[in-house]
């Protein structure tokens, strides 16, 4: 079990179940916040859902970010706690290829390029954040009349 948060805890295996139950969803693009999508998805044997849907999530995060042909990592990242760009690019780059360097096998160049995605996705987020704020500004509002 990988820890999620402070109190939630995640079970790997209940994650790979769900995802072989699965196999025709894309997971990449389904919205787990739409509870009609969150509702076709098979998960026979998980008894809080609640808790799935997070793990789902730190899942497609990473999904997202984790090269195509290295998906084998998302696991393994999930196992010692990393679930977003966010929480990957709160290292640098040379101290996250080097603690985690058992998960890469040795293989720094993907490490880098883990790192560089998840560089490019928080960059995406925070100009996303920024046009929110932006657009919730009291004179913005004002002149949209």
């Amino acid at each position: 079990m990988a820890k999620k948060s402070n109190n939630e805890k995640f079970n790997i295996s209940e994650l790979q179940n769900v995802l072989k139950q699965n196999k025709k969803v894309d997971f990449k693009k389904i919205n787990l916040d739409n509870e009609k999508d969150f509702k076709n998805i098979k998960c026979s044997e998980t008894k809080d859902k609640k808790n799935l849907n997070n793990v789902l999530k730190a899942y497609q995060r990473l999904l997202r970010i984790v090269p195509d042909q290295d998906s084998d990592l998302i696991m393994d990242l999930l196992k010692v706690n990393i679930h977003s760009a966010t929480q990957i690019t709160g290292f640098t780059k040379r101290d996250f290829i080097k603690k985690h360097k058992k998960i890469f096998k040795g293989k720094e160049e993907i490490g880098n390029q883990l790192y560089d995605n998840a560089l490019k996705k928080r960059s995406q987020l925070v100009v996303q954040y920024m046009d929110i704020l932006q657009n919730n500004e009291p004179h913005v509002k004002a002149s949209k009349v």
